[in-house]
């Protein structure tokens, strides 16, 4: 994955998140968030979810992506930084 920061590949690896799993966000993620400074979080939504193991993915793999955001920069399409979805969503 080329697209990727060196701030989001240090993080990545701090919070134990797999390239992989980065992909399939990027990949599969359905809920797109705008952020300040022209920037926007993408995720995979529950229903997304499920959709996707019904469509033979498997489901451990879906389980790690669907608790993962992605904030991607909407000037180049860089990831900026990931981590794990929490109650408190971005602010």
């Amino acid at each position: 994955m080329n697209n990727l920061t060196q701030h989001a590949q240090v993080r990545a690896q701090q919070r134990g998140i797999r390239i992989q799993t980065i992909e399939l966000v990027l990949e599969m993620g359905d809920r797109k968030v705008r952020l300040p400074g022209n920037s926007f979080a993408i995720s995979v939504s529950k229903a997304r979810a499920v959709e996707l193991v019904r469509l033979g993915l498997p489901p451990a793999d879906i389980e790690r992506t669907a608790n993962v955001v992605a904030v991607i920069s909407g000037t180049d399409g860089a990831v900026i930084t990931v981590e794990h979805r929490s109650r408190r969503f971005f602010h």
